[in-house]
């Protein structure tokens, strides 16, 4: 705040600010998939195969990534496979944008012996703390991803991308077989608020 014969006074406070675009979120529940295969270079001979699964596109601060990525190592070379979940912020303004990125959380496999084939799972969570995605807004967009890759020394590491988009539980869809509520069976008496009607139905 500005103000003549007196010193500039600045407040800094933090909004947290929920999107409302998916308009369908329901749609989105199902689990991805994806598949990458990379021939190996000069340093080494062979092929690797990679295909993995994480359960849902649309999740919660505090809820839990299910991935499975199967692995076949046709190479000269031992790798290790990594799931890295990953926040990128871009702000705008005037025409330039400033993108960030960093990631949340990473974990680490064991190390896919030469001339193998490995199915690993991995269980990621996703912290309590971080932010929203965000994605109607011109000024600045938060986006989610979720990365598996293999780790191979002196090659390019072969990755598959998941997209996320990270809600607050509420606007989560139960899941089939949870309960959404309370409920009366038949003939079970009814405890509310509501006085009885004045006249018979």
């Amino acid at each position: 705040m500005s103000r003549s014969w007196r010193w500039p006074t600045k407040v800094q406070q933090e909004f947290r600010f929920v999107s409302k675009s998916l308009s369908h979120i329901g749609q989105v529940m199902c689990p991805q998939s994806g598949s990458v295969e990379k021939e190996m270079g000069v340093f080494s001979k062979g092929q690797v195969q990679m295909s993995a699964t994480v359960n849902t596109k649309v999740c919660s601060p505090g809820d839990t990534l299910s991935v499975v990525a199967k692995i076949c190592n046709s190479s000269s070379k031992k790798m290790k496979p990594k799931f890295s979940l990953q926040q990128k912020t871009v702000y705008r303004a005037s025409g330039s944008t400033n993108p960030s990125e960093k990631s949340l959380c990473k974990m680490v496999g064991e190390t896919i012996a030469v001339n193998s084939e490995e199915t690993v799972s991995c269980q990621l969570e996703i912290p309590d703390d971080v932010t929203h995605s965000l994605h109607n807004c011109e000024l600045i967009s938060v986006e989610h991803f979720l990365k598996v890759y293999l780790d191979i020394s002196f090659a390019t590491d072969p990755e598959v991308v998941f997209p996320l988009v990270i809600v607050p539980p509420s606007f989560v869809p139960p899941q089939p077989g949870e309960a959404v509520g309370p409920y009366c069976a038949a003939g079970a008496p009814i405890n509310n608020d509501f006085p009885p009607p004045a006249f018979p139905m």
